[in-house]
């Protein structure tokens, strides 16, 4: 794979790079929509988080921030939903709670303004209800009853 001879020929050649053969061929073929050709090498898949649009590669691009392609031999990215960001190109992440992301193609998630908080995948930040307090934690906003003792960990009681 990855060569080929001409009629008559006894000696392989190498393909190009961005082109390839199948065994027995008697010439080169342009690299498929999702894959590379390095050249002298057979067809490979783009992995995930990278994509191939155009036949006859030599690299796969990879997915923009804000874009990304779960699958391998991708022809094009996704972009993220309103609610998630996407980094790294390979998938898509809920914003957690007390952040959002209101647009889609967002490479981050924006932290809830003071007084404000917001679930997991969240698109926008909502008031704290009246009578609530805004307090970080974890570095992302959330809303405590004022005058509750916050619990950092639950422990169950058995009666006796």
């Amino acid at each position: 794979m990855g060569t080929f001879a001409t009629s008559g020929s006894h000696i392989c050649d190498n393909c190009a790079p961005g082109f390839y053969s199948v065994q027995g061929a008697s010439s080169c073929v342009p690299c498929s929509l999702g894959h590379y050709c390095p050249g002298g090498t057979g067809v490979i898949a783009c992995p995930v988080g990278q994509y191939a649009s155009g036949e006859g590669l030599v690299l796969c691009n990879d997915c923009s921030p804000g874009m990304f392609s779960g699958i391998e031999a991708a022809t094009g990215c996704i972009a993220c939903s309103v609610g998630h960001h996407c980094p790294g190109g390979t998938d898509e992440i809920p914003c957690p709670p007390g952040s959002f992301a209101a647009a889609t193609t967002s490479s981050f998630c924006e932290i809830c303004l003071g007084g404000m908080y917001s679930e997991e995948g969240a698109t926008s930040c909502v008031k704290c209800p009246v009578h609530w307090n805004e307090e970080k934690f974890n570095g992302y906003g959330k809303c405590i009853k004022s005058g509750m003792e916050v619990l950092t960990e639950c422990t169950q009681t058995l009666d006796e």
